[in-house]
């Protein structure tokens, strides 16, 4: 490069603006023109020598060289430099880097233009004094496609133009980052394509492990994301969630599962994240089917006469006691006066009801429940206005009677809550008024009935056992 210091006037129409200038935009030169008009160019242009058509490339000055025009002038100070192409497209990157502060696509560009010349990431990074690191970074930018660039806000951060040139290699998803780009919906839509690609990736990874596993691929639909494809049936699942490498999930699985290997994969890439996944199948004919069915139905008829035979001695006491409790109250509406001690049974009675939650009993069953304590009594009952007092106390304990009645089924004996809040206050009224309580009866109230917690193991009891043992040795 030959340079001299000398300055020369050059008219403005003998220089032409280099192609090659990294700054796509001159900007507003309003107030430069107004500066030149008053006080003159003080820093000279920098231009290459003029071609055969007489014409200087200008090189450094491309703002004060429209400025100048702006202002009216003819001519402008000049320096002429000769420099070959890749230095001229050198000296302006780093004039524009250092000086005017370019926007990343225009720097972007520069390293572009200087890479088309020839010149190595090394070499540009020394020339510009940026780091290497920093030049590969711009040079990533410079491959988005020119028609996608133009529909990019100017003035986009590095970050995010580098986000954009990252999809390079996936034009929809790159599409969706440039129609988001410098709008609220920027995050939101880089979270999507970003999980998006990792889908796709893990894709086909697994499409690439099932290969490899030697398996065929059955297909699956949406519809298919829970249920089994036709004469499939799954014996396992991996999805992205649970299992984020799905080559890894499915060589330990063949390696580690003791039982028959699958003879199929099924495989779902589309419909969401949420429905992507890899099912193991084997295998599952008609005859299968009809085996399933039976042993579903076996089982739950055996599961059935287990219930049955659990809660068949709730369901005798309840059926016997309810006869003795009934029997036992219209004995007591036979008699011409209340029994001893009946009007306490009866304040019992009302007491224990005000503690129910009663809001849900049927008055319908209450009806009949009362109508089988006094049987052929409720026709003089009802035309009896001008009941006695111990008539009334009666009637009184038959309908709280009945209405606690209504509430009790087998399930109330095996319930604890129900034995301490509805038996045992019924029972202790019906005691009080003379009532003989059954050993029988006496065992439900006990909770014998009560389903208890399933034992825990017996070695681990005498370990508490000996412990227990040593404990107390210790401290004699």
């Amino acid at each position: 490069m030959n340079t001299t210091t000398t300055v020369t006037m050059l008219p403005i129409d003998a220089i032409r603006p280099n192609d090659a200038n990294p700054r796509s935009e001159i900007g507003d030169v309003s107030e430069l023109a107004m500066s030149i008009a008053s006080q003159g160019i003080q820093q000279a242009l920098v231009v290459t020598p003029a071609n055969q058509e007489g014409r200087h490339t200008l090189v450094i000055g491309h703002r004060r060289l429209a400025a100048a025009e702006q202002a009216g002038l003819a001519t402008v100070p000049c320096i002429i430099t000769d420099m070959d192409e890749q230095t001229q497209a050198e000296v302006m990157l780093v004039e524009n880097i250092h000086r005017d502060q370019l926007t990343a696509l225009d720097e972007a560009r520069g390293y572009a233009h200087l890479l088309d010349l020839g010149e190595d990431v090394d070499q540009m990074a020394k020339a510009t004094g940026r780091s290497r690191s920093t030049v590969q970074r711009r040079l990533k930018i410079s491959s988005i496609d020119d028609e996608k660039i133009l529909a990019l806000p100017s003035q986009l951060s590095f970050e995010e133009l580098e986000t954009i040139a990252d999809f390079r290699d996936d034009e929809g998803l790159q599409d969706q980052l440039i129609k988001a780009a410098g709008t609220n919906n920027w995050n939101m839509t880089l979270h999507q394509v970003q999980a998006k690609r990792s889908l796709d990736k893990w894709i086909e990874q697994a499409q690439e492990a099932i290969k490899q596993a030697g398996l065929p691929i059955v297909p699956l639909t949406p519809s298919q994301s829970w249920s089994d494809p036709e004469g499939w049936r799954t014996i396992a699942r991996f999805s992205p969630d649970t299992d984020p490498d799905p080559k890894q999930a499915l060589d330990t699985w063949l390696e580690e599962w003791e039982g028959d290997k699958p003879t199929a994969v099924g495989l779902l890439d589309r419909g969401g994240q949420w429905r992507v996944k890899i099912t193991l199948l084997e295998p599952y004919t008609q005859q299968d089917q009809e085996d399933e069915r039976r042993q579903r139905e076996d089982d739950l008829a055996r599961w059935q006469a287990e219930q049955e035979a659990e809660i068949a001695p709730a369901k005798q006491l309840d059926t016997a006691s309810h006869d003795l409790r009934l029997a036992y109250t219209q004995r007591l509406m036979s008699l011409k006066r209340p029994a001893k001690n009946q009007s306490q049974a009866l304040s019992m009675l009302v007491i224990a009801q005000a503690s129910q939650r009663t809001w849900w009993v049927s008055r319908d069953q209450v009806r009949d429940t009362w109508r089988a304590i006094v049987q052929d009594q409720e026709a003089e009952l009802a035309q009896k206005a001008d009941l006695d007092e111990s008539r009334r106390t009666q009637t009184a304990f038959a309908l709280c009677h009945a209405i606690m009645e209504t509430q009790i089924n087998h399930e109330t004996w095996r319930s604890q809550d129900d034995i301490d809040g509805l038996l045992k206050p019924l029972y202790r009224a019906l005691q009080t008024a003379g009532y003989a309580i059954s050993d029988e009866e006496q065992s439900g109230l006990d909770g014998d009935l009560v389903p208890r917690p399933e034992e825990e193991d017996n070695e681990g009891n005498e370990d508490e056992t000996d412990d227990g043992d040593q404990e107390e040795d210790t401290k004699e």
